[in-house]
């Protein structure tokens, strides 16, 4: 018995080989604008698609299912807010560095910790968020 599963061809991840996990287990990859089906024993599982961190939300699905997958709506924002926030963080340290509030720190003590800041505001959203939403078509 098997489940489709469907990813729309999207621009955004285009290259990514998203992780098909059912009741846990890697049972294959799905390419941009590819069509899988999935052979499933019991009558219900859960499928969830993961990436590098990123994960789905949980679907109960059965045999016989479609199954599609999208993107939720604030991932098309992220490229915007890694931006601002990369421009935020150079503008204040700039701006402290001219008022001479780092004077004492190294240049490379201040780079670290703002790569350190940037990073994790970046891939926060990705782990406390569902980057991919399933649902049945």
């Amino acid at each position: 018995m098997k489940i489709k599963v469907t990813r729309p061809d999207r621009f955004y991840a285009s290259l990514a080989r998203l992780k098909l996990v059912v009741d846990g287990e890697v049972v294959g990859k799905i390419s941009n604008g590819a069509t899988e089906e999935i052979t499933v024993d019991t009558e219900q599982s859960v499928l969830q698609v993961k990436y590098q961190g990123t994960r789905s939300n949980k679907l109960t699905v059965s045999p016989g299912d479609t199954v599609k997958i999208m993107f939720n709506k604030w991932v098309y924002w992220e490229p915007v807010f890694t931006g601002l926030i990369t421009f935020l963080s150079l503008f204040i340290i700039s701006q402290l560095r001219l008022h001479n509030v780092l004077e004492e720190l190294s240049v490379w003590m201040i780079g670290g910790v703002t790569v350190l800041i940037i990073s994790l505001l970046i891939i926060l959203p990705n782990l406390l968020y569902e980057k991919y939403i399933l649902y049945k078509e």
